[in-house]
Parts: C-alpha cells; sequence; structure tokens
C-alpha cells in the first residue's frame, strides 16, 4: 500500500477561503485534483466495507461504519523494569493490537 501524505486545511482555514484569498494555480489545481482522487478512493473503500458488513452481519442499508483512533494509556517499559525489574514485568505485560470499531445504525 503506497502512503500518502496530503496537506489538509483546518477548519478555520476552510472558513477563510474567500475570492479574495484564493488564487488558482498549477499547485492548488494539483492539490484539489488530488484531494479529490483520495475522497474518491476512501468512498470506494467506504462502501466496500459498509456492504461487506451489511452481508456478513446483517447491518442495514444506511448503516455507518467507523474506525476510531483513540489514545489509550501507555507506560515506559524500561523505567518499569528499572523500578520493578525484568521478572515483575513479564508477570504483568500483556500484548495485544487495539482496534476500536463502531457501528451505526
Amino acid at each position: 500500500m503506497e502512503n500518502i501524505t496530503v496537506d489538509i486545511l483546518s477548519k478555520e482555514e476552510i472558513k477563510a477561503i474567500s475570492k479574495n484569498g484564493v488564487k488558482l494555480t498549477k499547485n492548488l489545481a494539483s492539490h484539489i485534483n488530488r484531494i479529490n482522487r483520495i475522497k474518491t478512493a476512501l468512498d470506494d473503500e467506504i462502501k466496500a466495507v459498509k456492504e461487506y458488513v451489511k452481508k456478513e452481519y446483517g447491518i442495514i442499508d444506511n448503516a455507518v461504519v467507523t474506525v476510531e483512533n483513540r489514545p489509550t494509556d501507555t507506560f515506559n517499559k524500561a523505567d518499569f523494569i528499572a523500578v520493578y525489574g525484568e521478572d515483575e514485568y513479564k508477570r504483568f505485560v500483556e500484548k495485544k493490537d487495539k482496534y476500536f470499531v463502531t457501528f451505526h445504525g
């Protein structure tokens, strides 16, 4: 999968867009086209996921599936081991990936 970086304006910057502040340049046109291609690709991906969820789980047509990136508590492994020791770390550590999926509908 290709990593793509896109600069996105903040809500305040979007609200500040006006005919006086926007000059259509080659760079701006390219940026708009790139954002539009990314939006289309994301819309297609969302549609595919929603269709799969509907088929597999019977979720209704207008269901929206969101994946959230939420902060989770962490701690410093090296500091913990320095204070409590490697054996104590191994006794309590449990590693797992955390994905948060919310179904609406």
